[in-house]
């Protein structure tokens, strides 16, 4: 069974906190010459629900391909369809991530429901994907479900202690890369570092999606997107996110924004500096024994100076030599 379109369609599935927001509600979004299918979902949202959790013994194959069929290849009309959700290949970082199915067996479902899909990554040395994505979980446990985590240093080791990790599961971005690169064929992939926008700018970041993709890009497209969101949040919002789970501090919490107005309130919460993490050495070497060598055939398979970004490579990398970094601080959350 497969769904029936004459459109292209391009997949972005992952991975997190490398601008994925920022792809999804200021470039796709924004777009009219594409169908975009991503987040938020609206009415297509139980689509993907069911390919992401829905095991296959209780999966309507049937019923899951008549949604796309009506709620995203009737309506696209003759334009291409853009579908961008991280939380594909990646866990969502909220305290209460829903149950999702294992990688192998999502890619399966999306050739299966969207064959001839062309497939985008995004991707972000490491380090800095690490940092982001605990400060993106710290901020989103306290203020979607009251909920604290770890210390950084507890979550890291905890999470390394898995043979899967539950939120670094894709650290090694090539592993998954390579899935769907065996499913979907290599001619059909794109991997494109978030530091390319960072280095190069906006105008080059966004080019080599859109000449992988044969979309126009105009200047409005650069302006739209170089909209910020999803930053990090601030020092003040990270010292409340620790405790915001004692009940007194809560109710205090509550009676400021009243006072206040919660726009005026939540103004002087993101006020000040920015909230930052650093991995320390042995962090860091935990982290190369795990990516050296994927980073190494990335940077090899895709044609991408990976070192030139700061990427931790294997010592048979690109410059024949291992690529050192003491310590790693996060520069951005998305």
């Amino acid at each position: 069974m497969a769904g029936d379109s004459a459109n292209p369609i391009f997949i972005h599935v992952g991975f997190c906190n490398t601008g994925t927001t920022s792809l999804q509600l200021s470039f796709f979004a924004k777009r009219n010459d594409v169908f975009f299918v991503g987040e938020p979902y609206g009415d297509r949202g139980g689509i993907f629900t069911r390919i992401r959790s829905v095991e296959d013994f209780k999966l309507d194959r049937k019923g899951t391909l008549a949604l796309c069929e009506r709620q995203i290849f009737q309506p696209s009309g003759t334009r291409p369809i853009v579908i961008s959700d991280e939380a594909l290949c990646d866990t969502p970082q909220i305290y209460f991530a829903p149950f999702t199915l294992p990688r192998d067996c999502i890619a399966q479902r999306l050739s299966e429901f969207f064959p001839n899909a062309k497939i985008i990554f995004t991707i972000r040395e490491q380090t800095r994907y690490i940092a982001s994505m605990y400060l993106r979980l710290k901020h989103n446990a306290a203020f979607m479900d009251r909920c604290a985590i770890p210390t950084f240093g507890r979550w890291f080791a905890g999470m390394l202690s898995q043979v899967r990790c539950h939120y670094l599961q894709n650290i090694n971005f090539m592993e998954c890369i390579d899935l769907y690169q065996g499913i979907f064929g290599r001619e059909n992939i794109c991997v494109l570092p978030l530091e390319v926008l960072v280095a190069e700018g906006a105008r080059e970041f966004l080019g080599r999606l859109c000449d992988f993709m044969q979309l126009e890009l105009r200047d409005e497209h650069i302006a739209n997107f170089m909209e910020p969101l999803n930053t990090r949040m601030s020092q003040r919002k990270e010292l409340i996110s620790e405790l915001i789970v004692d009940d007194r501090f809560y109710s205090v919490l509550r009676d400021a924004s009243e006072t206040f107005g919660a726009r005026n309130f939540a103004a002087f919460m993101d006020g000040g500096p920015k909230a930052s993490l650093s991995l320390d050495t042995a962090q860091v070497q935990e982290v190369r024994l795990r990516v050296a060598a994927g980073n190494s055939a990335l940077a090899r398979e895709y044609g991408l100076d990976l070192e030139r970004y700061g990427y931790l490579l294997a010592d048979d990398g690109p410059s024949g030599r291992a690529t050192s970094q003491a310590t790693a601080v996060m520069s951005s959350d998305s």
